[in-house]
């Protein structure tokens, strides 16, 4: 991560290592799961919030949920004893929900919206999927707030449970996973008007061959039209939807558009862009495809394509 830090330029770093480390003797990661608990993402959420100037509600304005016995996908990687050690010493899942009103709105593969619907719903089998339907699609939230400030959340599973944090934070959300966006990032965060960019992820996920995905989405083609059919923002007066506003004129006083990353789970940066030319010093040559097919019972089943000969290597 210090060799990812040093490659950027005007980068502020928000230690949230030692912020996670304050509160180590609280459940802020999973024993039976390689993810952070939700109450550990509330405190990155906390740290990344004071970088980015805006309000971030206490934990105590949140409803406390859940309570079931979890084990998580450490499963994956133990025997048949491993296994009945984790089931003998389960988690507690617990999750916090906003008490804030807010709308959240689904979208497809290609930003194309699908419906509106609750942001939470348990899944008895598979607890970390109570966010968002399992986080696989893109998401918007629409809240209560007014401060001109809309961001965009570019993630991997460690990001599907900050979101709900944020809602008092900024009038709209977007969170999108690095995984299964095929709509351009770059125009949507132009078209939509969003003013700060949030990329949260694992730092495996940063240092390994997926990262190349970032700059996928950064260079995708958008097939059809990119548009938010969903409401800007939702009113507490108001029980009517407001239409669409995608050429929305909120931005930051100095006209600075922020891009905030969390990574290892361990700190944020944030950095600075006076709207200059973004700089990629990537092999654009670098061949990376990813397909992957969901299956209700299994799950997504990924194949990857990292551009060698596997036998050869």
């Amino acid at each position: 991560m210090e060799y990812v830090r040093d490659i950027f330029v005007n980068v502020k770093d928000v230690d949230v290592l030692t912020t996670l480390r304050n509160h180590n003797a609280e459940e802020i990661y999973f024993r039976t799961d390689n993810r952070w608990a939700p109450l550990g993402a509330y405190y990155a959420g906390k740290a990344f919030a004071k970088t980015a100037g805006v309000e971030y509600a206490d934990i105590s304005e949140y409803t406390k949920a859940g309570g079931m016995d979890y084990v998580g996908n450490l499963s994956y990687y133990v025997d048949n004893q491993g296994q009945a050690y984790l089931d003998e010493n389960p988690d507690t899942f617990t999750y916090y929900t906003p008490n804030c009103k807010y709308k959240t709105y689904y979208y497809d593969e290609e930003f194309e919206l699908l419906t509106e619907g609750e942001f939470f719903e348990e899944v008895p089998d598979s607890l970390y999927d109570t966010f968002y339907k399992g986080g696989f699609y893109s998401l918007k939230i629409s809240t209560p707030v007014k401060n001109g400030r809309s961001l965009i959340i570019v993630k991997d599973d460690f990001g599907t449970v900050l979101a709900p944090f944020l809602t008092s934070s900024f009038e709209d959300i977007y969170v999108v996973d690095i995984n299964y966006l095929e709509a351009n990032l770059v125009e949507m965060i132009e078209d939509f008007g969003i003013t700060d960019v949030l990329y949260v992820m694992n730092t495996f996920t940063v240092t390994s061959q997926r990262a190349y995905q970032l700059e996928t989405l950064r260079t995708q083609a958008t097939h059809g039209t990119l548009k938010d059919d969903a409401p800007a923002v939702y009113s507490d007066d108001s029980d009517s939807d407001s239409a669409a506003d995608t050429e929305s004129e909120d931005e930051n006083e100095d006209g600075t558009q922020y891009v905030y990353g969390i990574g290892l789970n361990n700190q944020v940066s944030v950095i600075e862009n006076d709207n200059g030319e973004e700089e990629y010093d990537g092999n654009d040559d670098y061949n990376y495809d990813e397909d992957y097919n969901y299956d209700y019972d299994e799950g997504y089943d990924y194949e990857y394509d990292y551009g060698y000969d596997e036998e050869e290597y």
